[in-house]
């Protein structure tokens, strides 16, 4: 694997100074690259306390750690960039041990470990020029999540999948979506099950207390810092953010 240090130490860098910068070659130009500058920033930068998953049709499915210090609940005020993308999700939290991929039982055990919950990721890169644009460097960069509020899980979930859904998110300043919405690829639990097939031990391995993200349910907005944003996804629940 090619030496990746200097991209790693100024992504290191950048995420704790809230910072952008300029990458210089070499940056990562494959998926195991861009997971290992995942592992060293996590290293640095961790714990981790949550996963994304990103299911784009037609593409390789990816991931990403985010640290423990970017997961909030519902309420909190939270410090960001000046701007920042929002984007309305069915999350779930891991409420207990989750099965190993080849298990036979895989997806009655996956529903009886996690809870559901509507979350609202923030997202923001921290890279700068050419590389902000490729998908590798991307990657590496936690696929630019800037953390994730979680709502409360729903206590009295039957184990039913989340697809069309009726939602609503909106700010200080306006509307953000509203309607009707459709979980990525149609399903919820299929965004669950890939991410808990393909995770293993990157980054510690999913573990009980962590929250995962499945994707947005409308396209990435960015907004100004300073205000509050509400979402709510029918029959799931509201989760609520003070950005500042």
């Amino acid at each position: 694997m090619r030496d990746l240090s200097s991209f790693t130490n100024h992504l290191i860098a950048a995420h704790r100074q809230k910072a952008t910068f300029d990458a210089k070659a070499p940056v990562p130009e494959t998926a195991e690259e861009a997971y290992a500058v995942q592992s060293a920033l996590m290293a640095s930068i961790g714990p981790v306390g949550g996963f994304k998953v990103s299911r784009k049709s037609g593409a390789v499915a990816t991931m990403a750690p985010i640290p423990s210090s970017r997961c909030f609940k519902s309420g909190d005020r939270v410090g960001t960039t000046a701007r920042v993308g929002v984007e309305l999700e069915v999350g779930f939290v891991v409420t207990g041990r989750l099965p190993a991929p080849d298990d036979p039982a895989f997806q009655d055990k996956l529903v009886a470990a996690v809870r559901p919950a509507p979350m609202i990721e923030l997202v923001a890169s921290r890279l700068s020029g050419e590389p902000a644009e490729k998908p590798m460097p991307k990657l590496a960069d936690l696929q630019a999540s800037e953390g994730l509020i979680a709502g409360e899980p729903l206590a009295s979930w039957d184990g039913s999948d989340f697809g069309a859904l009726d939602i609503s998110m909106a700010s200080d300043e306006g509307d953000i979506c509203t309607g009707q919405a459709q979980v990525p690829n149609g399903s919820a639990l299929a965004a669950l099950e890939t991410l808990v097939r393909m995770a293993g031990s990157h980054c510690g391995g999913l573990q009980v207390g962590q929250r995962l993200l499945t994707g947005s349910v409308h396209p990435l907005t960015f907004i100004r810092t300073n205000q509050a944003v509400k979402g709510r996804i029918a029959g799931l629940g509201e989760v609520a953010v003070q950005l500042c």
